[in-house]
């Protein structure tokens, strides 16, 4: 398990994650796309979500709630 971490870990920037201009807007098209699907988006996961994808980077997570995020936006999970 550890060494699996390590291998995650070792791609997320040193530096803490900046927003590029538009993140809002984007953010809240990203939101407006999955609740047109019918699909319950927080706004926590939403602004998680499109900071990785404007990031470029993978996302680690347990929780299922972003699986949604992956289908509709391209969102990528480690």
């Amino acid at each position: 398990m550890e060494r699996e971490a390590r291998k995650i870990t070792v791609h997320i920037p040193a530096d803490p994650l900046e927003t590029a201009p538009g993140f809002w807007e984007r953010a809240g098209e990203t939101r407006r796309k999955l609740l047109s699907q019918g699909i319950k988006a927080r706004v926590e996961n939403v602004l998680i979500a499109q900071l990785c994808l404007d990031q470029n980077i993978l996302l680690s997570t347990r929780a299922p709630d972003f699986r949604h995020f992956v289908n509709l936006c391209g969102l990528r999970l480690a």
